[in-house]
């Protein structure tokens, strides 16, 4: 599956569901973002403290293969995610 939910990499973020949840919505986010450029697979790694409702999500470091004619391409990068009142993803920063 090239696409997939965040995984054993997030840690405890993990173990709670909550948090994982918000995780995987900022996941989505960045594959849906990423999709377009032909990104053919995309990781996350959470390495930040839990979240509070009024605080970004992160860091999060994504990893993205890109398919190029030379072969695979991959970038990293550490973003934050912020989220509104009702869930939705609102800023990849």
């Amino acid at each position: 599956m090239p696409f997939g939910p965040p995984g054993p990499a997030l840690g405890g973020a993990q173990s709670d569901p909550a948090i994982s949840e918000l995780i995987g919505k900022c996941h989505d986010a960045v594959l849906k973002a990423a999709k377009p450029y032909g990104a053919a697979r995309v990781a996350f790694s959470y390495a930040g403290p839990p979240p509070t409702t009024d605080e970004a999500i992160g860091p999060i470091v994504v990893t993205a293969i890109y398919l190029r004619q030379g072969g695979e391409e991959v970038r990293r990068a550490s973003i934050r995610c912020r989220l509104d009142d009702m869930g939705y993803v609102i800023a990849l920063m």
